[in-house]
């Protein structure tokens, strides 16, 4: 009896210690990065431009890794290093992050999350089999739906059967629009104070369309995939 119980603890022990990194990368980020310390980052950033380039991708993939809000950052993007390249970063980073996400999701949680969702929602093997079979189609038409957490979507994706390259290719492309359009409003930013203070997003009538666009997207959504789920 020892000895499979030992081997469990071997299989697990990798889990653990990933589960632990992320969490503790969590707690650091929330205990340090004050809006004091988060203005004057940004501020080197922009005195820095090659290295705060780096730094930017590398936080920005840890940030879309731990569930951490990515218009923040995104605004911060194109207030430190314009559009153009504020929108390149931004869409690395996500791309960087959601991968990793998504292959941590897998590969890590992929038989917690599954017993648990089939357990709870026993018509979700039916709608796991749609995403496998339009898995791209689906991934884009959420991806374009900023009201669905982007963040979260890696994890709830990487349980399904999608293909890893479906999602890869199809997420990486739908995220540009929304990665452009939040550099750009960075870019109007008069201070860093501005867009840690959320002074730089967009306006109301602006925010209402997004609202609209979002849940027409996510409407799509939700009624192709119930029509193959079927």
């Amino acid at each position: 009896m020892a000895l499979p119980k030992l081997t469990c603890n071997a299989e697990l022990a990798p889990k653990v210690v990933l589960l632990t990194v992320l969490l503790a990368l969590v707690i650091c980020g929330v205990l340090t990065l004050d809006s004091t310390r988060l203005e004057a980052l940004l501020t080197w950033m922009e005195e820095e431009p090659v290295q705060g380039s780096i730094l930017f991708v590398v936080l920005y993939t840890v940030a879309v890794t731990v569930l951490f809000p990515g218009s923040i950052l995104a605004l911060a993007a194109g207030a430190v290093f314009g559009v153009v390249l504020g929108s390149l970063l931004v869409w690395l980073g996500t791309v960087l992050g959601q991968t990793l996400a998504f292959l941590i999701g897998r590969y890590l949680l992929r038989e917690l999350v599954v017993d648990y969702t089939l357990k709870k929602y026993p018509s979700w093997a039916a709608v796991d089999t749609a995403v496998s079979r339009e898995g791209w189609k689906l991934i884009t038409l959420l991806r374009l739906s900023p009201i669905v957490p982007w963040n979260m979507l890696n994890y709830a994706l990487s349980v399904t059967g999608v293909a890893f390259w479906q999602y890869w290719v199809s997420s990486a492309v739908a995220v540009m629009p929304w990665n452009v359009t939040f550099a750009y409003f960075g870019s109007l930013a008069h201070t860093m104070a501005d867009v840690i203070d959320g002074n730089s997003g967009p306006g109301t009538r602006t925010s209402v369309l997004f609202l609209i666009i979002s849940g027409v997207m996510l409407a799509i959504a939700v009624t192709y995939t119930t029509v193959i789920a079927k």
